[in-house]
């Protein structure tokens, strides 16, 4: 549908956002700070609430991680709030409206229980129950068909992959997947931390990245979307390389190396 593609689009920038702020600590070119305003706009003209959640955590990945650097950035957000008013009439209105609906947030992600397209937090008590007849294994990865367009519909739609994940992989694939993603995350961000280096700024990149993919899984069938789960698993591939690069080799490496 129209909304999901935008979502999709919105996730999507998301994700590449945080690489055009770290060219711009690299190569100081306020060009590059112009990308990551026009990614940032771009996603948040989506309205969607995955895509705020999203630039939420990736903010806050930079203030932990490079605090002091991107407290003396925040400044820039006032002109980027006037270009969304001035561009966008309304818009912060709307996501005002998407973040505090006015039957309240749980009230919204409660209603609907059993339905497609149900809240979030409607699904949760019924997909447990579900979950709890297979939960060491799950039911089995991609055995799950929620699609109406599959043609052999079993399963209703989920908006939220940790949840999907657990009905389908159970208490230990599960398990895997969130240390996976919470592993890198952590590792690329405590890297990041004693880096000062453009390099460190490459892996407060990718950690943010990384980061707000895992946070926005709790708010949209992400593997049902090919684009952004590859974007997601580049970075963390990329990351995996980048702490390489920064991870002195030992003597004996060292020597091979040579050879």
């Amino acid at each position: 549908t129209g909304d999901t593609a935008w979502m999709l689009m919105s996730t999507a920038l998301v994700m590449i956002m945080p690489l055009a702020v770290y060219l711009f600590r690299r190569t100081g070119r306020f060009g590059w700070m112009a990308a990551a305003a026009m990614l940032t706009l771009g996603a948040m003209a989506t309205g969607s609430r995955t895509a705020i959640v999203m630039l939420a955590a990736t903010l806050v990945v930079f203030l932990v991680v490079k605090r002091q650097a991107t407290v003396r950035l925040l400044p820039l957000l006032i002109p980027l709030f006037l270009v969304i008013q001035i561009a966008m009439p309304g818009s912060l209105g709307t996501f005002r409206a998407v973040l505090f609906p006015e039957q309240g947030l749980v009230a919204e992600e409660e209603a609907g229980a059993g339905e497609t397209g149900s809240g979030r937090l409607a699904d949760l008590g019924p997909s447990l129950e579900e979950w709890g007849r297979t939960p060491l294994f799950g039911q089995g990865f991609g055995t799950r068909l929620p699609s109406a367009s599959d043609g052999k519909v079993n399963a209703l739609i989920l908006d939220n992959q940790w949840l999907s994940s657990l009905l389908e992989l159970g208490a230990l694939g599960f398990v895997a997947l969130a240390w996976l993603f919470a592993r890198a995350s952590r590792r690329l961000g405590r890297a990041a931390r004693d880096d000062d280096d453009p390099h460190g700024w490459l892996l407060t990149a990718l950690c943010a990245a990384v980061t707000a993919f895992l946070i926005g899984m709790f708010t949209f069938d992400a593997f049902s979307f090919t684009q952004v789960t590859f974007l997601a698993f580049i970075a963390m591939g990329m990351g995996a390389a980048a702490l390489r690069l920064a991870t002195p080799l030992a003597p004996a490496e060292n020597d091979d190396a040579l050879a």
